[in-house]
Order: C-alpha cells, then structure tokens, then sequence
C-alpha cells in the first residue's frame, strides 16, 4: 500500500528551493522510466567531506598540548585544507552541474541550470562520454512559473509528463544516430 505525499510548498522567492525541487521530480521520473541513477558523484562527495571532518576531528582533540603536538596538527590543518580544495575542485570542475548519471538501460548524465535571479530552468539529458551542449544533448528550458502553482506547489505530475518526452526525443535521436553509423 503506497502512501500518498502531500505536496510541498515552496517559497516562490528561494530559487534554490524551486531548482531543487524541480532537480528532484526529474530525477523521480527517471526512476519512474526505469532508469537506475548512479550515485557515484554523491559518494565522492561524501567520501571527500567525511575524511575532512574526521581530519578536523583528529586535529581538534588530538591528545596533548600544543607545544609537543604541534606538527600532528598541522598535519591535520594541512590534509583538512587539502580535501577541502579537492572538494571544491571536484564540485567545480567535474560535476558541475551535473544531477544524476544513470546505468543500466542507458548511461546517462542529466544536467540543470538555473542562473541566480533568473525563472528559467534548463534540463539537459544527453549520452554518457559525449560533449556538454552538444548536438547529442536534448534541452528542456522553460519559467519555473509553468510548473508551480501561486501557492508554491509544484505540478509534478506536468513536469514528470515533459521530462519523459525529453527522454524520448533522446532515446529516439540515439537509435537514428545508432542507424545511420551503421549503415554507414
């Protein structure tokens, strides 16, 4: 028996909030297709900031005064700074602003964007190892305004209905690609 959620509201004003919630209900209906995400990117997120936190930790309590136990913690300070950086790098350069990747049906990577003081949000789906923006990347741009209500609930079950035709287009656009290399 499947208990039904009372949809949320959102402030209309935190564009953080609405680009979350709009990040969440995709990534909803892609499990909804029978996508399985891969939460990789997550994973080393975490991994990254838990070895920070227990190298702060390890600083911070480490047996001793300071004299004497100088050079442990700033070993501690160093490596705490060093996966702090390594975390921003990752989050930077490699994910970007990635969402989810998918495995198994297909490998994906879903991307979104909603610029600061901006209501257009952009989602993007497109094949694993090809290029950001690419011809191979389908986009799905649109005013946050089409998918919440004044109230600030979100419809999903509308915007769920345009992530599964983004999908589509790409499945569709990969299959014709696939055709056409092997005709070749």
């Amino acid at each position: 028996m499947e208990v039904e959620k009372k949809p949320e509201k959102i402030h209309l004003g935190d564009t953080a909030a609405l680009k979350r919630a709009l990040d969440d209900a995709a990534i909803e209906a892609l499990t909804a297709a029978d996508f399985q995400i891969n939460h990789i990117l997550i994973d080393i997120k975490i991994a990254l900031g838990a070895l920070a936190c227990i190298v702060a930790c390890i600083g911070q309590f480490y047996p001793g005064k300071l004299p004497d136990t100088f050079y442990p913690v700033l070993a501690c300070v160093v490596s705490y700074f060093t996966l702090s950086l390594a975390l921003t790098v990752y989050t930077t350069f490699i994910e970007k602003d990635t969402i989810a990747q998918t495995r198994g049906k297909a490998d994906l990577i879903i991307r979104s964007k909603m610029p600061r003081f901006q209501d257009v949000y952009t989602l993007g789906i497109r094949p694993q190892g090809s290029k950001a923006d690419s011809a191979e990347e389908v986009k799905l741009a649109s005013s946050v305004g089409s998918y919440f209500d004044s109230e600030g609930v979100l419809a999903v079950d509308l915007f769920k209905a345009e992530v599964s035709d983004l999908l589509e287009r790409l499945l569709a656009a990969s299959s014709s690609r696939g055709e056409a290399k092997k005709s070749q």
